[in-house]
């Protein structure tokens, strides 16, 4: 484990490894699915990440799930992730670029460059 990232010893360590300061590295498109209760990674960071990848002109899609925390409970949250992870790989694997997920909503459609 990598300790506390409030310890101010290790801060540097976690800077490294979080994907918020190598943006500007990520050459395939992203697809990010987080619970607005998640307590482990909050979503702050993912609001973050959102915001230095539309910096850095990053094509991605986010979609948050408001009555989820780290990983889904909920039956219909976890078939709706699995449609977007099916419908995001069809269409940047395979060009199939009519795959939406099954009750798509603006934010799978548009949500990103």
């Amino acid at each position: 484990m990598m300790g506390s990232p409030d310890d101010p010893a290790r801060a540097e360590i976690y800077r490294r490894g979080s994907p918020l300061y190598r943006a500007e590295r990520i050459e395939a498109p992203l697809l990010i699915l987080h619970g607005r209760k998640d307590k482990r990674v909050v979503p702050l960071m993912t609001e973050k990440m959102v915001e230095a990848l539309a910096i850095e002109g990053k094509f991605h899609e986010v979609h948050w799930y408001d009555d989820e925390g780290h990983g889904w409970e909920r039956r219909e949250n976890k078939r709706d992730a699995f449609a977007r992870i099916r419908a995001f790989l069809r269409r940047h694997l395979m060009d199939d670029l009519e795959a939406m997920p099954d009750e798509g909503d603006a934010a799978s459609k548009g949500g990103g460059r």
